[in-house]
């Protein structure tokens, strides 16, 4: 992933793509420009804990427990200067109040870019995220039976915060099924799906994933980590089309 920072290696690989998604791959903290991809896709960038990692480390809560202490809700994603400023240069200066603060506004000014860019997905890039996603057949199959939305994100525990993602993507559906109609390859729909429920299934087993955690997970592998939101919105829009489908979650 290329991410660096304290105890990073505590933290799972899931979370911080989770943090990196949220973030939308941008540093944080307020009025800093800096992007923390690499041009192959990779993230990087450092991670700051909002209640500390360990005991003597800023904001440190011992109440906590090892897997709340490492979860992204607890994590802030930021460029070097900016966690060497909140952890070390005037610690004193960011309790966890105003981290998280900082944190959720940033999130929902993501949240927000993607929202305007959703109308302007095209088949263009849909291109830029279905393409490496359906690069090989892969031998894994799980089409289920279409059931109402509203019960399967009930049925996955899902929030109302990814419930609201879901409505978004909604919204440009059957752009993406025209778009898997129009492909000349006519195994290109089955490999799309194939690849998503492969990770899927990955995700779930490998990674005891569920619920938000497991949304976010295939929303940025669906994003291949770009830094466009116009791109983060289409990946949101491909998982949408295969939540829809029952391709992926259980029914």
């Amino acid at each position: 992933m290329g991410i660096v920072g304290d105890a990073v290696s505590k933290i799972s690989e899931p979370n911080i793509k989770a943090l990196a998604l949220l973030a939308g791959n941008r540093c944080a903290f307020p009025k800093c420009p800096e992007i923390l991809a690499a041009e192959n896709g990779a993230i990087s960038g450092k991670i700051a804990h909002i209640k500390g990692q360990h005991p003597g480390s800023a904001r440190y809560d011992s109440s906590m427990t090892e897997d709340q202490r490492n979860h992204y809700k607890n994590l802030i994603f930021l460029c070097p200067n900016h966690h060497e400023e909140i952890d070390k240069v005037n610690p004193g200066s960011y309790p966890p109040e105003r981290l998280h603060e900082i944190k959720v506004t940033h999130e929902r000014w993501v949240s927000e870019q993607c929202r305007k860019q959703m109308p302007e997905v095209q088949f263009a890039e849909l291109k830029v995220v279905t393409n490496y996603l359906a690069e090989a057949p892969i031998p894994q199959g799980g089409s289920f039976d279409v059931i109402p939305i509203k019960d399967k994100i009930h049925r996955n525990n899902l929030s109302a915060a990814v419930e609201a993602d879901i409505t978004l993507g909604l919204c440009r559906v059957s752009l993406v099924e025209d778009y898997i109609q129009r492909n000349l390859d006519p195994e290109f729909g089955n490999r799309l799906r194939y690849r998503f429920v492969n990770n899927y299934l990955e995700l779930r087993e490998k990674d005891g994933l569920r619920g938000d955690d497991l949304f976010y997970a295939l929303w940025q592998f669906a994003s291949g980590n770009s830094t466009v939101f116009r791109v983060q919105a289409a990946g949101l829009t491909v998982l949408v089309y295969l939540f829809q489908a029952c391709d992926v979650f259980e029914k």
